[in-house]
Formats: structure tokens, C-alpha cells, sequence
């Protein structure tokens, strides 16, 4: 039986970066976001984060996009945050955040060994941590014809949260016309509609090599 692991590394931040969130219930708003993360059927590692901002290491549910998780997230504690009133200055958070699972895939596998509960800690935080190693690939996981336009492809379809892969590219990639940038998804086999976090390693490398071959001409 063969289990895929599409770790995830979320950022964002209270509106304006304002110092929001007091240490006092932080460690409560971590355990809440935890239990929506779980509850969108995906597996929370790490929930943390400071004064004004929250990071969340997790592994994606194939069922799910990252972009219905994040906003789920940003929903549902904006929500309990003002219901409880545990943080009075919260308005809301950033609308953009930051994620690297791809790049973290490249250059590793990542394996989840175990859980680690709550008791083992001091002090006990609220959620369950778990243990993950990354082992350093031998190679890259997928053939690219130019390394530095694959990770340029990759940010550029996470830069825009709300935008199809198509539009994302399109602000990514001024050099490219809006007709590049579909034949280049057409040769992938990418929908037209398609986003950019539903794509795998092996996607993004085949895109990536066919935006290469429309500088070319």
C-alpha cells in the first residue's frame, strides 16, 4: 500500500501585520486550527506562530485543494476569534498567504515516522505533533530542460490564490501573451481552468518545459 505525502507550509498574517494576537491564547487558537485542518480531512504537523502571524505545516487531502483549506481556516477562526473575544485588537487576517510544498518535494521525500502526543512536552501544548524526516533525493524527482524557469513557474502559480494557473502565469510571465501561456497548458494536458495547487511535481516540470520552448521561438 502506497500513502502520498503533500506537506504543506502556510503562512499569513494578521491584517497590516498588527500585533494581534496575545501569547496568552495563542496556544488556543493553534489547537483550533488544528481540529479545522483535521476536519477538512487533512493531518495538521505543526500549528505556530507570533504575534501577528500563524504558520501551519500539513499534509493536503488529496480531496481537497489548499486553497479551500485556507480559506476554510481564515473563515472559521475569524469567526471563534471574535465569538470568544480572546484577541479584542483582531480585525482579520491577510488575504494572501505563502506555501512551499513543492520546493520542499524537490529536493527531499519527506516520510511521516510518527506521532508525538502532547504529554511528551513541557510545557503540553494542545495539539499532537508528528515526526517527519526528509530523506535528500539522489535526484530530482522530475526531468526539467531549465531549473531556475521551474521554480520560477512554481511561485508564480502560488502567487495568485484566487486566480485559475492560466491568469496566475499571465502576471507571473509578462514576457509570454495569454496565447503562449494556453498552448503551453494544452501541451501539458492542464484544463483551462485548472489551479495551481492541484498540480503534481511531475506537472509543474512538464509546464515549466513547455513555457521554455515558447521563449525559444
Amino acid at each position: 500500500m502506497s500513502y502520498i505525502v503533500a506537506l504543506y507550509h502556510i503562512v499569513f498574517s494578521t491584517k497590516g501585520r498588527e500585533a494581534t494576537l496575545d501569547k496568552e491564547h495563542r496556544a488556543e487558537l493553534f489547537s483550533f486550527i488544528a481540529g479545522i485542518v483535521k476536519r477538512k480531512g487533512c493531518k495538521p504537523i505543526i500549528v505556530n506562530g507570533g504575534v501577528d502571524h500563524v504558520h501551519i505545516l500539513l499534509d493536503l487531502s488529496s480531496t481537497m485543494t489548499l486553497s479551500e483549506v485556507v480559506k476554510e481556516i481564515k473563515r472559521s477562526s475569524t469567526l471563534w476569534i471574535k465569538e470568544r473575544k480572546i484577541f479584542p485588537m483582531f480585525s482579520h487576517w491577510e488575504s494572501e498567504y505563502g506555501a512551499f510544498s513543492v520546493l520542499v518535494q524537490w529536493y527531499a521525500e519527506p516520510k511521516l515516522l510518527f506521532d508525538v502526543p502532547p504529554h511528551c512536552f513541557v510545557p503540553q501544548p494542545k495539539v499532537t505533533s508528528t515526526v517527519v524526516r526528509m530523506d535528500r533525493r539522489a535526484a530530482p524527482p522530475a526531468s526539467v530542460d531549465d531549473k531556475k524557469l521551474f521554480f520560477r513557474t512554481v511561485r508564480a502559480a502560488f502567487a495568485q490564490r484566487r486566480k485559475t494557473l492560466s491568469n496566475a502565469l499571465r502576471s507571473g510571465f509578462s514576457e509570454l501573451d495569454r496565447a503562449a501561456i494556453e498552448s503551453a497548458m494544452e501541451e501539458t494536458g492542464l484544463p483551462p481552468a485548472v489551479r495551481g495547487e492541484t498540480l503534481s511535481i511531475a506537472q509543474f516540470a512538464a509546464l515549466s518545459n513547455a513555457l521554455l520552448r515558447k521563449f525559444d521561438k
